[in-house]
């Protein structure tokens, strides 16, 4: 396994089969891996993390679960997944956990419960993280793992939460003792134990360590040294990480050097001097670490030589060179590198101007655009010029997409996918991503009846809310309700059925749609609630449930009108059927039917597990049904109906008042502040969900007047 070099050349480290097995056998008794549990295959193979997920797994007859990019897009696919996986222990990098931590909400939380054991590692542990992770995960061990390359993957652990928590909350999070059969000893400059309290260099000895550096004899007499006699002599690894021992936990204190973890990769600033140096147009360089308080570390690159040099021909030249983490974030083209008084480059001078920029003046831009400035500034430290700044031209990385995402997710109410950044890398492309509506997926219980006829979006009281498809026939859209409607039972109609003949008539829809509502709850009252196709609907639903003697005391529409008022748009066509079901991936934008194909089956769609088949036949039926749509007329419903409409509406867009002739009653129009494709996206759903809340309250109360009466 290779790890960061100073000279410019990685550190093939190598391990021999008796340190693999000592590990495994250790581990196991430490972590208590079984046939029972589900470890998630997170890491890559060139980490080391990678080693303790397959062999602890596959030497204590556990299932190993692997994973694709798409369950790393949002935190709510990562939960999701571990849910449905059935997952029992997560091993996760430290750099991707504190952002789940920070992100973490109650429900994520849930989605949780089911893991008895969460490993982390690979860098310093912030302690405001470990405490909401155990403040929503009480019972879950949280395990905090230590431990370099050179000593097989992991050498000391430390309980953070759970049983056996040994860490108070406090700021100073223990990286623990040693693992069965690892030596560790806090030494001096002169390989002598210090005071207990005193920091020292943590020093690892034991069956554990690595044969040694791969042909590379100087550091490993640096690093592989005898114990004094004085302390039982032996053969140890120096780790250069300085250390204290606090009671019984160790506790990491910082480097000795300069190195520093970048992404979970360990990273000497030397090794990237080094390479820059190999260029031959650079004459100086030096390579600062930037440490940013609850964003990890950073590097910043000063260079001097030729006046050719540019940002983006040094950055190319170290790509070919160099893993991802170790290129510089920001970056310094200068005259001459600054000297101090002994003629050596002053870092100190170089360090002030590695400083992030303060958050000035934003550049010209829509009130989105500066919204994606804003929270590239905070995670890179640099403001974008203008609209047409790339992310990973500005030094962003993976990790740091994560943190992008999570933060406008946060600004924006809504989920952003770490996919869109890597799709849409400037800030423009992302603005015109983000102004399509919020991609709408099952929820994880519901991924086995996701096409389900009749959708249980949630358990509860009945009456029920019964929610009618818009024109794809899916009702993942109405997911976001459950939040604000905690006690009722929400059911989700849909049209995914497509094999049997399509319906001839707009009524037979209707017909068969009013009579699976009664097969789920067989008396009234009934609510309708219908999104676009679905407001039609609700509204012609009702009229069929009345004229069958049964109650409907609420019929809502968002954004849906009746067919009358569609009398001179053009005909719908198969794009728009297409692009009404591309609306599920948060997209609305496509030129042709064989683009959104394309698109609907990239890995990561909910959709694409139906294959071109069944999303051609969904294609159809979705037409199909716009076009009868089109074509019926609209009964009268003899009662109120509740519209929500969109605030953002085109010119030829029908009104409000288009459904006064349809209702014996009142039309009651609340305007929202977004597009028709928007209705579902948070901050509408909460005012939607709110007001029915409320509505629904009132009704309660009446009808319990009424039985009073």
């Amino acid at each position: 396994l290779y790890t960061s070099g100073s000279t410019g050349t990685p550190n093939g480290v190598e391990l021999g089969h008796g340190a693999l097995a000592h590990f495994v056998a250790s581990a196991g008794q430490l972590y208590a891996i079984d046939a029972q549990d589900r470890i998630l295959q997170f890491a890559p193979l060139h980490f080391d993390a990678s080693v303790e997920e397959i062999f602890l797994a596959l030497c204590h007859g556990a299932t190993r679960v692997l994973r694709d990019d798409a369950v790393l897009d949002t935190f709510a696919a990562f939960t999701g997944f571990v849910a449905q996986a059935r997952l029992s222990v997560l091993d996760l990098p430290t750099a991707y956990w504190h952002e789940l931590a920070h992100a973490l909400t109650p429900a994520w939380a849930n989605e949780l419960r089911g893991v008895r054991l969460t490993i982390i590692g690979g860098e310093a542990a912030l302690p405001e993280r470990a405490r909401q992770w155990r403040a929503l995960l009480p019972a879950q061990t949280l395990v905090n793992s230590y431990g370099p390359t050179e000593a097989s993957v992991m050498a000391t652990t430390a309980v953070l939460g759970g049983a056996g928590a040994v860490w108070d909350g406090a700021d100073a999070v223990p990286i623990g003792r040693p693992r069965p059969g690892v030596g560790a000893a806090v030494v001096d400059e002169r390989g002598y134990p210090v005071a207990a309290g005193r920091p020292g260099e943590l020093v690892l000895s034991g069956p554990a360590l690595a044969l040694g550096y791969r042909h590379q004899p100087d550091l490993d007499a640096r690093r592989f040294v005898r114990l004094p006699q004085a302390i039982g002599g032996g053969r140890a690894y120096r780790t250069g990480d300085r250390v204290c021992l606090d009671g019984a936990q160790l506790v990491f204190l910082g480097r000795f050097d300069e190195e520093v973890k970048i992404s979970g990769v360990r990273i000497d600033p030397a090794e990237v001097e080094n390479a820059l140096l190999a260029e031959p147009r650079v004459r100086e360089a030096a390579v600062i670490p930037v440490r940013r308080p609850g964003r990890g570390a950073a590097l910043a690159a000063c260079v001097a030589g030729d006046v050719t040099l540019s940002e983006a021909g040094l950055i190319a030249h170290l790509a070919d060179r160099l893993p991802a983490a170790a290129i510089p974030d920001r970056w310094h083209v200068m005259d001459a590198l600054p000297r101090n008084v002994n003629g050596k480059i002053d870092r100190k001078r170089l360090e002030a101007l590695t400083l992030p920029d303060t958050h000035g003046e934003l550049p010209a831009a829509s009130a989105l655009e500066q919204q994606i400035m804003v929270a590239w500034h905070q995670v890179l430290g640099r403001m974008p010029e203008g609209v047409g700044a790339h992310f990973f031209d500005l030094g962003g990385k993976s990790l740091q997409a994560i943190q992008v995402t999570h933060l406008l997710g946060r600004a924006l109410d809504r989920e952003v996918p770490v996919s869109a950044l890597f799709r849409y890398p400037t800030v423009a492309a992302l603005a015109r991503a983000l102004s399509g509506p919020v991609a709408h997926r099952p929820p994880p219980e519901a991924r086995g009846h996701a096409f389900a006829p009749m959708l249980n979006i949630q358990a509860g009281a009945h009456p029920a809310l019964f929610c009618l498809h818009p024109a794809e026939g899916l009702s993942w859209c109405y997911l976001g309700l459950a939040r604000h409607l905690p006690d009722t039972a929400i059911v989700g109609v849909q049209a995914t059925d497509t094999a049997s003949a399509p319906p001839a008539h707009f009524d037979d829809i209707v017909a068969d749609y009013a009579r699976r509502i009664r097969r789920q709850q067989p008396d009234g009252p009934y609510r309708l609630l219908g999104w676009s196709l679905g407001g039609a609907l609700a509204q012609a639903i009702a009229v069929r449930l009345q004229a069958e003697g049964s109650v409907v005391d609420l019929v809502a529409a968002m954004d849906g009108y009746p067919a009358e008022a569609f009398v001179h748009w053009r005909e719908p066509t198969l794009l728009d059927a297409l692009i009404a079901l591309l609306s599920v991936n948060g997209q609305i934008d496509a030129d042709d039917p064989e683009a959104v194909y394309r698109r609907l089956l990239r890995a990561g769609s909910p959709l694409s597990a139906l294959g071109r088949e069944g999303l051609e036949a969904m294609g159809a039926r979705a037409l199909h049904g716009m076009r009868l749509f089109r074509a019926s007329r609209t009964p009268r419903f003899e009662g109120d109906l509740l519209l929500f409409h969109a605030g953002r509406r085109e010119a030829v867009a029908p009104t409000p008042e288009a459904w006064q002739a349809y209702v014996s009653g009142r039309v009651e129009g609340i305007e929202l502040d977004c597009n028709h494709f928007g209705m579902s996206d948070p901050r509408p759903m909460r005012i939607i969900g709110e007001t029915l809340a409320q509505r629904f309250a009132a009704l309660s109360a009446n009808a319990h007047v009424r039985g009073a009466a």
